[in-house]
């Protein structure tokens, strides 16, 4: 679900999935887009349009979409590959989004990666780039300036392997770590000069200012 100045935005379930809005005071909602053999993921928005992760119930991979919020607009692929791991986010000129990586390397080589919002729409389309390599099953994301903050979940299963809170510049370089033994974080968000994140293993949400130095 997502919200702008006029509509909520969510993905209706069911054998005939879809993108839909309906206005913040309430009323019938709009349907945007069907979504066939699949469903609506994660939704962000900016000012003309929305984006939403496609979740394909054939378990073939996995795709960004967008939508124009003008009426009567047609669906476009943003990106199209490997399964999108969890939340995304959007700025001015680009989407962010993460792969979880591999069973075979038991998710340690999870990527950060960032695609024009054009996507496959441009001429040639734009490839995606990636930030930072050798996550930890990365899941959710958020922008702060010029960082990407990531959960990388690390395996719950492993003690020593409780995951962390990372960030890495937007241009690239080396991640550094904000929080580390944080019992699997998979929920993320920014607010107010702080980050805060959610644990799988005990339920707790805890957040740090964004400019402490790193938790150990």
């Amino acid at each position: 679900m997502a919200v702008d100045g006029v509509h909520v935005y969510f993905g209706q379930r069911g054998t005939a999935a879809s993108l839909r809005r309906v206005a913040k005071g309430g009323g019938s909602p709009e349907k945007l887009a069907e979504i066939p053999k699949a469903g609506v993921g994660h939704i962000v928005l900016d000012g003309t349009h929305a984006y939403f992760t496609l979740l394909r119930w054939t378990g073939e991979g996995g795709a960004i979409m967008r939508i124009a919020k003008a009426r009567g607009a047609k669906l476009e692929t943003v990106y199209d590959g490997e399964r999108v791991a969890g939340g995304f986010a959007a700025d001015a000129t680009h989407v962010y989004f993460t792969l979880e990586g591999t069973r075979e390397k038991e998710h340690r080589d999870g990527k950060l990666l960032r695609v024009l919002k054009g996507g496959m729409t441009l001429k040639p389309a734009a490839r995606p780039e990636i930030i930072s390599s050798g996550l930890f099953s990365p899941w959710d994301l958020a922008l702060d300036g010029g960082f990407v903050y990531v959960a990388e979940q690390g395996s719950i299963l492993k003690r020593s392997d409780l995951g962390s809170v990372t960030r890495v510049a937007i241009a690239g370089g080396s991640r550094e770590t904000v929080a580390a033994r944080q019992g699997g974080p998979y929920s993320l968000a920014l607010e107010g000069g702080r980050v805060y994140w959610a644990a799988f293993t005990d339920g707790a949400i805890r957040s740090l200012p964004l400019l402490a130095t790193r938790q150990r």
